[in-house]
């Protein structure tokens, strides 16, 4: 599911003529958060200039809780996916969670995130400055 949703937003971002078919399915396994937490699921696709990114919560059994999408313009995929994690927290905070398991799968917006000094790449300094400051312990 999480591949076609993904594939979803790519589509709405190109020429519906560049568009021959969806990617070809593949296994993803989805692991679940600890018993009562959430975990919310971010990701982003980028075509220059346009991008969209993704926010997914789901349960500890896995059921579907809320999601929230972005369309914006940028310049990179790691501004995409940074401004991903800002939708996840956004996200984290409409539910009005204590506590929850934000996952993305680009390690340099992690370490930048997770990193206490301010080494973020230049793109994206701001928006890990202002998670980093506001979220994270």
């Amino acid at each position: 599911m999480g591949a076609y949703v993904m594939w979803s937003l790519w589509k709405a971002l190109v020429d519906p003529p560049m568009v021959a078919s969806p990617p070809a399915a593949t296994t993803t396994l989805w692991h679940r958060s600890p018993i009562s937490s959430v975990k919310i699921n971010v990701d982003a696709t980028f075509t220059l200039p346009n991008a969209a990114a993704a926010a997914v919560a789901r349960d500890s059994n896995g059921d579907y809780l809320c999601c929230s999408t972005l369309y914006f313009q940028a310049s990179t995929p790691l501004e995409d996916e940074a401004h991903a994690f800002l939708l996840g927290v956004q996200l984290f905070q409409k539910l009005q969670l204590q506590h929850c398991i934000i996952e993305g799968d680009l390690k340099q917006v992690v370490d930048a995130l997770l990193s206490h000094s301010n080494s973020a790449p230049w793109r994206i300094h701001a928006i890990a400055g202002q998670l980093r400051g506001s979220y994270f312990s």
